[in-house]
């Protein structure tokens, strides 16, 4: 069984990855508390430490 939990997307112009999460209605949406970071694994390092209990509840 899958279940998307983060999501990632490079913003070329900025050269810079946008970080979103899956709310309850099944939608993506920026993650506030750090909407863009300056790596991938930047991006790895906010979704694996998960401050706010976004990803994984």
């Amino acid at each position: 069984m899958e279940h998307p939990v983060a999501k990632g997307t490079f913003v070329r112009s900025k050269n810079r990855w946008r970080i979103f999460w899956m709310r309850r209605d099944l939608k993506w949406h920026g993650y506030e508390p750090n909407l863009e970071v300056q790596s991938l694994e930047a991006f790895l390092n906010v979704v694996d430490r998960d401050e706010y209990c976004c990803f994984f509840g």
